[in-house]
């Protein structure tokens, strides 16, 4: 209740990974032993790494803790199981990264995936806006005169004022329809999914020779 889509998504496909593992089982299975067979069934079945594991642990282990806070008696294997964590470092985008993405717009069909992608990747950069927000942005959420855009935050669900800075606001006049959406209550990008734009991201990475792997997050 009151999760957004692209949360719920996320948990289902942990549900269908734990249906792939043992597809019946009462919550007095769970154990250590019975999180401890899970990780070896995405780590050598589904050949899943550390980084892949990971979300399917928490989101497990989330769950595990809204039953004992609803006092369902249930164990917690996770006290003394250690989520296994991704092997790659975090870093972030230089600005000369960031410039060699927006040159590839020239080469790019309007009406692509790719440059729909890469547009509103662009957008959320130059906002530092979540996926998920970037993805419920609406035209009434921009105030154009006073270059700003207010919104609630999805995950948070805290009001936020972010500025609208020249080249985000490039991006969003490119979308109005000649400014006639401005103020309505449509979105302003296109409703891809957080897979799409992750695989098209990687793709956009290679053609603007980044070697870094990016990734988009709710």
């Amino acid at each position: 209740e009151g999760l957004n889509p692209e949360t719920i998504r996320v948990y289902m496909t942990t549900h269908n990974v734990l249906k792939e593992f043992k597809d019946d089982f009462k919550i007095s299975d769970i154990s250590l032993s019975f999180i401890e067979e899970f990780d070896d069934h995405m780590r050598e079945v589904n050949g899943n790494s550390g980084g892949g594991r990971n979300p399917k642990h928490k989101n497990f282990r989330t769950v595990i803790l809204d039953m004992i806070k609803h006092d369902i008696p249930v164990k917690n294997p996770y006290l003394w199981f250690k989520i296994p964590q991704a092997n790659t470092k975090e870093v972030y985008l230089e600005r000369t990264e960031l410039d060699q993405l927006r040159k590839l717009r020239p080469k790019l069909s309007h009406d692509s995936t790719m440059y729909k992608v890469l547009q509103m990747y662009l957008f959320a950069c130059y906002c530092g806006l979540r996926f998920s927000d970037v993805i419920d942005l609406k035209w009434n959420h921009i105030d154009f005169e006073n270059n700003l855009i207010k919104k609630t935050m999805i995950k948070t669900k805290s009001d936020v004022i972010t500025p609208l800075f020249t080249m985000a606001r490039a991006v969003a006049l490119e979308l109005s329809d000649s400014k006639r959406l401005i103020g309505s209550k449509k979105n302003v990008f296109y409703g891809f999914k957080e897979p799409t734009v992750n695989k098209t991201l990687v793709k956009l990475t290679q053609m603007a020779g980044i070697e870094k792997h990016i990734t988009y997050h709710s």
